[in-house]
Formats: C-alpha cells, structure tokens, sequence
C-alpha cells in the first residue's frame, strides 16, 4: 500500500520472524516491568532508580501472544515501528537511571501495557481510573458495525444498540453505570451472545485480588444494563459489600406497558437459561 496522505501503510505490517526475537523479549519486560526506587543505604538514603519484572505480568502477557490477541500485537506493533518507543530506556544490571528516565519509560510502560492489556482478561482491575480499564470499555461498548455471521445468513441487518452513559465519576469514588438498549426481543438461547459473555468478562476484570481493599478504599462500583424489549439484564459490582457479595446479576422482565417484574437472579455460567 502506497502513501496516503504522509502516512506509509505498508510500514505498520506484522512480520515476526526470528530476527526480532530480541525485540519481543525487551518489549515483554518492557510492559511487564514497573519503575520503582530502591533503597541501598538506608542510613545515608541513598536510592537506585531502576525497573523490575513483574512476572504475573511478564506470563499473562506471553499467553496473550500465544493467543494471537489483537491488544499485544498491536502494542508490539507499535513498539517496534515507533522511535519514541524504541527510546526506552530500561534497566539491566548496575545501571542507575537518571529520574528522567526512569519517568519516560514509565510513560512509554503505560501506554504500551494499557493497549496490550485491553484484551488480556486474566489482567484483573483494582480500579477504573486506569487508561487501560478505559480502552476494555469503549472496546465493549463499540459494536464496530460488523456484521455476524447468522445475520449474513439470514439477510438481516446487523443489530446495533443505543449506548447510554448514565454515570461517569471517578474521584473521589469511582462509579460507572452504562445501559445498551436493542429495540428487539431477546431468546434464551440468545443470551449466551448478547449477555453472558459480556458480563462474564466484567467479572473476570473485577474478580477477587489480593489487594481488594485498595478497592474497598476507592469505593468502585461498576453497574451494566442491557435491555431488550422484552428483558433486562443488570450486573452491579459494588466493592463495599464482602467480597463473596460484589457481584449481583439479575433479570428483569418487562410488560407491555414498559414496567419491570421483580428481580430474578441470574446465573451468567450455567448453560440452562431461564423459561420464559
């Protein structure tokens, strides 16, 4: 592909032979890796500015480019074709860097790891306050207009929903409310496609942690509905309720004069759906 306005397509291929083998590695560590200073004499106070491996990171990382997602290729895409990232500076042995540095690879971390991270759910969210957080949701709440394959089958249009933001607020609590309305009705059968996998997926990002009381802290609450004619489905995660409790999934039917029914539990891994 030719030159499109300044741009040169043809430069942003993916090609991963054994060649940049090196590169993959460094970029691996790269966004695996925090900057953080170390303290080497506590008397005097002096500190070693450096980066080190996380390695929960550096393996889900790697099992994110096993599986061919598109988030880590596109960050080693973009690492590799970008000068600004080649640039990082990053730490080996014995070498002390300078605050600048240190504050530049973090920048260049951050972007890196948040576009990689934002299709690898076995990175759980402690907060959303994170760029990465932000770009799993407007990956989710985009359709992005491609057509499924039953739709093609049977000539229908694609079904597209009306996206609401209700709320938005992240300081000095954090609360996200979003609601996707289809203005058709759903089947049982349907769910597992419009529903489930969704939720499923929210709840694996807010899954229980280790350090669930930094959550606690910042008071997160993420709520999700997803309303059909006929049904609505809401999942709320609330951080201040104990942690076998965070998680509510509910259903509600809706009658013909757009009133809700109680509220019905519903189970978003059991195969057998509910009977209408």
């Amino acid at each position: 592909m030719g030159y499109r306005r300044g741009l040169n397509f043809s430069e942003l291929n993916y090609s991963f032979d054994i060649f940049n083998s090196f590169l993959v590695e460094k970029f691996l560590n790269i966004i695996s890796s925090k900057a953080t200073n170390k303290i080497v004499d506590e008397k005097n106070g002096a500190k070693l500015r450096i980066t080190e491996i996380q390695t929960k990171f550096r393996d889900k990382f790697s099992k994110s480019l096993e599986e061919y997602k598109h988030g880590i290729f596109s960050s080693l895409l973009l690492f590799k074709n970008f000068t600004y990232f080649l640039e990082s500076d990053y730490y080996i042995s014995g070498d002390n860097l300078s605050e600048e540095d240190l504050r530049q690879f973090y920048i260049r971390k951050e972007i890196l790891r948040s576009i990689a991270g934002h299709t690898c759910p076995k990175i759980y969210h402690l907060s959303l306050n994170t760029l990465s957080f932000l770009l799993i949701l407007c990956d989710e709440l985009q359709e992005w207009n491609r057509p499924k394959f039953d739709d093609l089958i049977k000539r229908e249009p694609s079904k597209e929903p009306e996206v609401e933001i209700r709320e938005f607020v992240l300081v000095p609590n954090q609360k996200i409310h979003i609601k996707l309305t289809y203005d058709f009705d759903i089947l049982p059968d349907k769910t597992k496609y419009f529903v489930d996998s969704r939720f499923r997926f929210i709840h694996c990002l807010l899954r229980s942690a280790k350090d669930d009381n930094n959550r606690k802290e910042k008071k997160v609450e993420f709520i999700w509905e997803i309303k059909f004619s006929n049904t609505q489905y809401t999942l709320c995660f609330d951080s201040n309720k104990d942690s076998f409790d965070q998680l509510d999934v509910y259903f509600q039917e809706i009658d013909g004069d757009n009133e809700f029914t109680v509220k019905k539990p519903y189970n978003i891994y059991k195969d057998n759906r509910h009977e209408k």
